[in-house]
């Protein structure tokens, strides 16, 4: 009987053999049908700057942004072509840069916008720093102090001005603050000179809450050149105090 047993066909001898290739683990078609294609980093990139860029319509930084998005969306899809199906994501890449395009001149647009717009009806448009910061008083040999004279014309008038509150301890219900050329003089410049600030007086009973960033001040421009030391020679009888709607 041993004999008979030996003398059976073994795996090798039969047929229908056993594939050693397969092993159990599926056919070679089946394998080939496996095929998996990474996600490029620049298309998920690309998509998310693109969505942050919608900032642009917030103000100057997002449009800034958002041009970073367009840059980075058109590397990305120069990328992705450049791998040659080795990795997916170009649709991605054209939606960031899609969003970031759409940013850029919305964001553009709705600045010139509120830049045309912004300025009260009956109310001239003065640079702070530029106008009359940078237009120093005038000494005589007496030490008396005159304006500029181009300052001087501006007195008396509706003017519509951009700067920065002081801040102090007291920060809501403001009838009255301290408007600087820019907050690098109340934060990081010490005392400003007194042709760098303006004293604001909130008319008809107004107030405003202080503010961190960039202010618009509308209202009529006074001025005392015989102010001590320490005081205002400007001064604004404001009727409208509000956060600028555009950085310049």
């Amino acid at each position: 009987m041993t004999q008979d047993l030996l003398d059976q066909p073994g795996p090798s001898q039969v047929g229908d053999t056993i594939d050693s290739g397969n092993c159990g683990w599926g056919t070679d078609s089946h394998s080939a049908d496996f095929s998996y294609t990474p996600i490029s980093p620049w298309g998920s990139v690309a998509t998310v700057l693109g969505i942050c860029g919608l900032t642009a319509f917030l103000g100057l930084f997002g449009i800034f942004i958002a041009g970073a998005a367009v840059i980075v969306s058109i590397a990305a899809i120069l990328r992705i072509r450049g791998a040659h199906g080795m990795v997916r994501g170009m649709l991605m890449a054209a939606l960031g840069l899609v969003l970031s395009l759409a940013s850029v001149s919305g964001g553009i647009a709705s600045q010139i916008y509120h830049y045309n717009h912004e300025v009260p009806e009956g109310y001239k448009r003065v640079n702070f720093p530029e106008e009359i910061s940078a237009r120093q008083f005038r000494y005589f040999e007496n030490g008396q102090r005159r304006l500029h004279p181009e300052v001087a014309k501006l007195v008396g008038q509706k003017v519509f001005l951009k700067g920065f509150i002081w801040l102090t301890q007291s920060q809501k219900d403001l009838e009255e603050f301290v408007f600087l050329k820019d907050n690098g003089e109340c934060c990081f410049g010490g005392e400003p000179k007194p042709y760098d600030m303006m004293h604001v007086k909130m008319q008809d009973g107004k107030t405003v809450d202080g503010h961190n960033g960039l202010v618009s001040v509308a209202g009529i421009l006074r001025a005392n050149v015989a102010a001590a030391s320490g005081e205002a020679v400007y001064t604004v009888e404001a009727q409208m105090v509000e956060p600028s709607r555009t950085r310049f």
